[in-house]
């Protein structure tokens, strides 16, 4: 969705200053003064005290999920109710002005939330000791970049977006991961299975597209698609010899496949090369799962 026309305002990179300009008319007439405005970008700041408060609340709750024992389920889930509530609130606060002009910032609250409610469950699976607060503590640290890289990223033009994106691309595929891999974790039946599966491949691939040509209702559209692609290889998967993290890895490379290819597609930059390199990063992929599974590794 392209952004609409923006005037300079506090909270922009780009403010302007008014240098008057004299043209002389015509004998006998008064000189014509016009204002011309000289633009001079003006820097952006970096870090926001409301993402240092939203990112310490956030990690607090990883934090007493994984140290309270029994482990407080509702936890995760009020963490996440939290981070989508703190990152869009945080948005508004940092980018008034594209907001007012009509800019939602809606679809970006998305990856945050499904992060805050992954993290902590896969630090409290994987992790053991101390090494589950040291992992807590950097699952909180990887939920401030994310919404650090959000702020930079609300707008097309913004100073910090070629550095902003590439972290959200790649916080997209590690929460899809974590979220793919806790259906094998606690042993979901296939419909619930598929259901997770398919609300988590659609919503972030959502976030992974919305920097595309398309409008927010054709970019839900598109998230359909890779959650249908997504979903179908899940419920395939049910009935071949491959589950836990292996399976986990085999639908991410669909979501990474389908959602690179929609993304170069909506940004324009689809070309043979891309494909070609989807392409062969999902076989590689693969051939790598099949290799594992036939060794016995996993």
């Amino acid at each position: 969705m392209t952004s609409p026309t923006e005037p300079a305002g506090p909270d922009t990179p780009d403010d302007t200053t008014a240098a008057p300009s004299v043209e002389f008319g015509l004998a006998g007439r008064p000189p014509i003064v016009r204002v011309e405005y000289e633009r001079h970008r003006t820097p952006v700041p970096i870090l926001d005290a409301p993402v240092v408060a939203l990112t310490l609340a956030v990690t607090l709750a990883f934090l007493m999920f994984v140290l309270i024992e029994p482990t407080p389920g509702w936890i995760a889930l009020a963490g996440a109710v939290a981070a989508a509530a703190g990152t869009d609130r945080v948005l508004r606060f940092a980018r008034p002005r594209p907001v007012e002009l009509g800019i939602d910032p809606t679809p970006q609250v998305l990856l945050p939330a499904l992060y805050a409610l992954a993290a902590p469950v896969m630090v409290e699976e994987l992790a053991r000791g101390w090494w589950t607060l040291l992992a807590a503590l950097g699952a909180g640290l990887g939920f401030g970049a994310i919404v650090l890289a959000q702020t930079h990223s609300v707008r097309p033009h913004e100073q910090w977006l070629a550095f902003a994106r590439p972290v959200t691309s790649a916080a997209v595929y590690v929460t899809a991961f974590a979220l793919f891999s806790l259906t094998y974790v606690f042993e979901l039946g296939l419909a619930a299975a598929l259901a997770a599966v398919a609300l988590a491949a659609g919503l972030l691939a959502v976030e992974l597209l919305r920097d595309g040509q398309a409008d927010l209702s054709d970019t839900i559209a598109f998230g359909g698609v890779v959650a249908l692609v997504v979903t179908q290889l899940r419920w395939a998967l049910h009935y071949v010899p491959l589950d836990g993290y292996l399976a986990a890895l085999a639908l991410l490379l669909a979501f990474f496949l389908t959602g690179g290819l929609l993304h170069a597609h909506l940004t324009l930059q689809l070309r043979r090369a891309v494909v070609v390199q989807y392409v062969a990063v999902s076989a590689l992929g693969g051939v790598l799962i099949i290799g594992a599974r036939s060794a016995g590794l996993a």
